[in-house]
């Protein structure tokens, strides 16, 4: 074997051990986790009051809810790639009070209250200035609003858009714009 082929050989195999692991990467990208079996940080009890709590936030109507959009499961992601330590803790902290005092009220986690004892909850919480509150609703918009179904669905979407036109008034019952997702 000369060093020709040697090198041709040696660059046949690093190139399959760098595609394979590429590849591989790649394609497990492509496949789309489901809800609790990728969980980060919250428990499958957890991510359940999670997901009632985002709906109640943001409910079905005539347009997908925040359960639609696996808000629960951008917020689980999220404390694990956007949020330092501190963050973290902090939201967890406020998360688990929040619940202890749902579980004192109702003798019950959130996810399995009825719908009116959940909305009184949420209300009670929004009322009582916890910081907590602001956490989780920005969250829970976030996470809506730039998944795919509350890009397209609960946001006016143009693909390619017009000329800015920074004063256009909306029409009633118009959705926002947004020009990218």
């Amino acid at each position: 074997m000369d060093r020709r082929e040697s090198l041709k050989l040696m660059t046949l195999i690093t190139g399959g051990a760098l595609f394979t692991g590429l590849s591989t990467a790649v394609l497990q990208g492509c496949s789309a986790p489901s809800s609790e079996s990728s969980l980060n940080h919250l428990s499958p009890e957890q991510f359940a009051d999670l997901e009632a709590m985002s709906e109640v936030i943001i409910p079905t109507t005539d347009s997908p809810g925040a359960k639609d959009a696996k808000v629960a499961s951008f917020i689980d992601q999220a404390m694990e790639t956007a949020f330092d330590e501190e963050e973290r803790s902090r939201f967890m902290d406020g998360f688990k009070a929040y619940r202890e005092q749902v579980n004192q009220d109702y003798s019950s986690m959130y996810a399995k209250l009825t719908a009116d004892q959940q909305q009184e909850s949420m209300k009670k919480l929004a009322d009582s200035g916890d910081p907590f509150w602001g956490m989780l609703k920005s969250l829970v918009m976030v996470g809506y609003f730039t998944s795919e179904i509350g890009a397209q669905q609960a946001l006016e979407y143009i693909p390619i858009p017009g000329p800015y036109e920074g004063c256009k008034p909306l029409r009633p019952n118009q959705k926002a714009w947004i020009s990218y997702t």
